[in-house]
């Protein structure tokens, strides 16, 4: 179950890709009043199926899967997740001000197996 939620999770992939080489500095001084932009981050937060992305509750299987397996998981969706938000953000004209990308950085660094701080 752990892995088709893996799966499902994967097809917010293309969303966080392009997401990932935006400037995001630029995008907040503009998206509230450029409504190309705006249309421009439509199109890439439409890339994801939110829906068929939910279908499986991972949550579920949590106990039954290892630490370091969680972990990743939770990493990989929280990464996917975010970028999805932000774009969804944009495409609203709402900017970033909502959104830490740096901190949630941190916080999948913090808990990676390689970090040693598992949960």
């Amino acid at each position: 179950m752990l892995w088709k939620a893996t799966i499902l999770v994967s097809g917010g992939r293309r969303v966080s890709e392009m997401m990932f080489r935006v400037k995001a500095e630029i995008v907040d001084k503009n998206v509230d009043k450029d409504e190309k932009l705006q249309l421009f981050f439509k199109f890439i937060a439409g890339q994801a199926d939110t829906e068929k992305m939910s279908e499986v509750n991972a949550e579920l299987i949590r106990p039954f899967v290892t630490k370091s397996a969680w972990s990743y998981y939770e990493a990989y969706q929280t990464i996917i997740w975010h970028f999805i938000a932000q774009a969804t953000l944009y495409e609203k004209g709402l900017g970033n001000k909502f959104l830490n990308t740096e901190q949630m950085i941190q916080v999948v660094k913090n808990s990676t197996p390689a970090s040693g701080r598992l949960y």
